[in-house]
């Protein structure tokens, strides 16, 4: 199934910085979103932009329909919260916000692998390909999520970085 992600697509204002945002709703229903002020909204990542005017977001999760077909019926698939991209890189990011075990490891990996695959062929236009998994309650990842990192890397050809802040895109 072919998806217009660009339809979804909104301009970043030239600022050094931004932050992404997982809306904390009881629902959690509601999209991630672009936020410049850290003062008003809680960061699950932080932007480099250096005043770049090229940047574009779109939020995935809770506004993109990607669907796929489970014994016949269509069902929500599913999908990382946001992309960022530059006319040479493209950005996929989940945003986490969990405090035990390492199944938000695993489940955020799954996201952003689900929401590459139905992007597709469209990633083929990028030079540069880029994925992050941000929990803001755990920033700092031990080494032995080296090995998540490089079967990533095996199924999805995009290197997969681990961490809450997401350096500057070409």
């Amino acid at each position: 199934m072919h998806v217009d992600f660009y339809k979804y697509s909104a301009p970043v204002n030239p600022v050094n910085e931004f932050g992404l945002v997982d809306p904390d709703d009881k629902d959690g229903k509601k999209p991630a979103f672009v936020s410049y002020d850290k003062d008003v909204d809680n960061w699950n990542a932080t932007v480099e932009c250096n005043n770049h005017t090229d940047y574009s977001f779109i939020a995935v999760d809770n506004n993109v329909t990607l669907t796929v077909k489970i014994d016949g019926k269509d069902e929500t698939a599913s999908s990382c919260d946001a992309m960022l991209y530059t006319p040479k890189t493209v950005c996929f990011i989940e945003l986490k916000a969990d405090k035990k075990g390492n199944d938000w490891l695993n489940h955020g990996m799954e996201q952003l692998t689900s929401t590459i695959g139905f992007f597709g062929e469209e990633l083929e236009k990028y030079e540069n390909k880029r994925a992050y998994l941000c929990n803001s309650r755990r920033p700092f990842v031990p080494s032995i999520h080296k090995i998540a990192q490089q079967q990533f890397m095996q199924k999805n050809k995009i290197l997969l970085r681990i961490k809450t802040e997401i350096e500057e895109l070409k």
